[in-house]
């Protein structure tokens, strides 16, 4: 889309301002109007001065570092709003500089307004295309980027990606379900045993991440891992998988973490829509630049303007904070470095430093991780984890189809073939003893020939509803399901049988496992620049040039022969680099008009203030403030009361500005209901805010 409308769109602007606005920008320029006038024709005249070449010359030698900014803005962003200026450069401009600028631009004929719908929207001038065209090509100063101080690169953040949390999460999960009380809080113990084991991380924002995943099913208040779905996550792409991982946890963070909440599939299609919206934005990111802060949030507002509908997103500070969990970002003293992939890779996958204990280092694959949860317990978990076997882990394992053939395959593979004999050994026995008592889901019980005893002396008897084939039980109907499987293992415990097989049963939709669950993003990361442009950076012309010609302009005034006031007004006219052009000295016609006053001009100040009330002006009020200092706020006045001998003016405040403030500095916040009351007398300095000239 072309930064520019057409000449004869900003001609049909200009003839449809106010006529006052209309004569006072032709007079700027042209001098007295002699009539009769033609507007048509005045319009095509300005068109014709802005065209000469000197004329540009002197527009382009004037244009310094703020201007600069604004004219790229203004062309990245596609004819905007002036409040989307205002948000795009929030922190960087007070609303009150932004606003002179704008309208400083407008006089100096760079920018005009047209409606669009009955919104107004800012454009550059047409008539300057070949002038502004490098600075709109400029948009690169608009997002500074450089390379980072390695020094401050904060390296030691728990990783949310890493294999091992997600890992050693399904891990824990599969040693102690019983995450819920009965109200739907988290046990006490869970919490603390959690928190220990996942330091750095909130055991209710991980809890949520997962959950909203989908890769966790509840029963009352027990968790279980989703074995399908875990199983897709695990085939995708490790990118697609941060960005997964990044929008559950944004989206994650205001919602309660509790046994409650649900269902979780409902936030799965908006998981989806902001890992894609996630792509988009790291897609404007470099591999290792550093960005500060007002980069990405000039960024992030230009893939939020694109967006389709923004109120889903989260506000960025959450955002920020689940692409360092993800990995995509590290953090630094004064902003932010881009990796793809922030977890370093190392040659060894796992190492044991006990015969039954292993640390797993980022290098493991997700899939082997969630393999090695199976039958492993987690000890400690973050970028690097530590895992430990036991017989009740090994004993999940088994249940879940795994052999110790597996395991020992698994193991040998990831730590390069240094298994302890030791562990070999515990492993196949306690398999072997596993076999010797199994439980079927269904409810069947088999007992070897040497176990038959316990149903034939009566001791498990009670439980048998029918005899299937020589050690082959089928078991009571009431004992059905994961429950009755529990029930009758509690009882073989009690018969002295310390090691029950439960294999798990796979269902076919399980076996099935379609990619859709979790679809690939697409969009790849990749280097580039801005938002569907590049990334070109053009030599910004310094302020020099236009200083000369100020002075020039300075200079020559000195022998004109004009009164005080016009010779002031002129001088800032100069100042504002609204004079282009020699002959605007000469034929000067204009109404002088004071927009600021300050201390003990009483006067000034009433007279100003008048005029902002007449006009739904803004204003700028700096005053001495009994809890802050000097304070300095934005506002709409409303009216001026008499109080004894002094004049009360009652304030407004503006949105962006609320009715406190701070030492020395711009007041903040939203605004309050109640206005402000402020003697005129105690205002140290008082600014209308003028108003564009392409307002109704």
């Amino acid at each position: 889309m072309s930064a520019f409308k057409s000449i004869e769109d900003w001609k049909s602007a200009l003839l449809t301002l106010h006529e006052g606005a209309f004569f006072e920008l032709m007079r700027s320029v042209f001098g007295k109007i002699e009539t009769p006038f033609n507007k048509q024709r005045l319009a095509e005249d300005l068109a014709a001065f802005l065209s000469r070449p000197d004329i540009q010359e002197t527009i382009g030698a004037y244009i310094g570092e703020e201007e600069a900014l604004l004219i790229a803005a203004v062309g990245l962003l596609d004819f905007p709003r002036p409040e989307d200026l205002d948000s795009f450069f929030d922190g960087d401009f007070s609303f009150s500089r932004l606003q002179d600028l704008i309208l400083n631009m407008e006089e100096r004929f760079i920018f005009y307004r047209f409606r669009d719908e009955g919104i107004s929207r800012l454009a550059l001038n047409p008539v300057l295309e070949k002038l502004l065209g490098p600075w709109v090509e400029n948009y690169g100063i608009l997002f500074p980027a450089g390379q980072p101080d390695a020094e401050t690169v904060q390296e030691d953040l728990p990783l949310l990606a890493a294999p091992g949390v997600l890992a050693g999460f399904i891990a824990y999960i599969r040693e102690d379900p019983h995450f819920f009380k009965t109200e739907g809080e988290f046990r006490k113990l869970v919490l603390e045993r959690l928190s220990r084991i996942f330091p750095g991380f909130s055991v209710e924002s991980l809890y949520m991440t997962v959950f909203l995943l989908g890769l966790l099913r509840r029963a009352g208040g027990d968790l279980y891992p989703d074995e399908k779905r875990l199983s897709a996550f695990a085939l995708l792409e490790e990118t697609d998988r941060k960005l997964y991982l990044a929008a559950a946890a944004s989206l994650g963070k205001n919602l309660k973490a509790d046994g409650s909440f649900e269902p979780e599939y409902l936030y799965r299609s908006r998981i989806r829509s902001l890992a894609l919206f996630l792509d988009r934005f790291l897609s404007t990111l470099e591999e290792g630049r550093f960005y500060p802060l007002k980069t990405l949030k000039r960024k992030w507002f230009i893939c939020e303007k694109e967006a389709e509908d923004r109120r889903e997103l989260p506000g960025l500070d959450s955002i920020l904070e689940s692409l360092l969990a993800a990995g995509f970002l590290s953090s630094q003293e004064s902003g932010f470095r881009f990796y793809r992939n922030r977890i370093e890779k190392h040659d060894e996958r796992i190492a044991f430093d006990s015969p039954l204990s292993f640390v797993l280092y980022p290098g493991v694959s997700i899939a082997d991780a969630l393999k090695l949860a199976s039958f492993c317990n987690i000890a400690e978990s973050g970028p690097v984890s530590r895992f430990k076997l036991d017989r009740e882990s090994a004993l999940r394992g088994f249940n879940r189809g795994m052999e110790a053939e597996a395991m020992i395959e698994l193991l040998g593979r990831l730590s390069g073939n240094r298994l302890d004999e030791s562990l070999i050994w515990n492993l196949k026995d306690w398999e072997r003893r596993s076999a010797e008592v199994s439980l079927y889901q269904g409810v069947v019980l088999r007992l070897s020939g040497e176990r038959q005893y316990l149903v034939e002396t009566g001791l498990l008897s009670s439980f048998v509803a029918k005899t299937l084939a020589p050690g082959i039980y089928l078991l009571r109907e009431d004992l059905e399901g994961r429950a009755g499987i529990q029930t009758a293992a509690e009882a073989l415990a009690k018969a002295g049988v310390d090691l029950v097989a439960a294999p798990e049963i796979q269902t076919a939709e399980q076996q099935d496992l379609p990619r859709e669950i979790f679809p690939s993003l697409e969009n790849r990361i990749q280097k580039t620049g801005e938002p569907s442009r590049g990334e070109a950076v053009h030599t910004v012309p310094l302020l020099q040039d236009g200083e000369k010609i100020k002075e020039k302009y300075r200079y020559s005034l000195e022998y004109k022969k004009f009164p005080e006031e016009q010779r002031e007004e002129l001088l800032k006219r100069i100042e504002r680099k609204l004079i282009i052009d020699e002959s605007q000295l000469s034929k000067a016609h204009f109404s002088p008009e004071k927009t600021e006053a300050r201390g003990l001009d009483y006067a000034g100040k009433a007279n100003i203030l008048k005029q902002a009330i007449a006009s739904g002006s803004l204003v700028e009020v700096t005053w001495p403030h009994p809890e802050f200092g000097i304070s300095k706020t934005l506002g709409f006045p409303e009216t001026l009361e008499k109080s004894g001998s002094d004049s009360v003016l009652v304030l407004k405040p503006h949105g962006r500005n609320g009715s406190g403030g701070e030492q020395g500095g711009e007041t903040s916040g939203t605004a309050r209901a109640e206005s402000l009351r402020i003697p005129i007398a105690k205002i140290s300095l008082l600014r209308r805010i003028k108003k564009s000239i392409y307002s109704d």
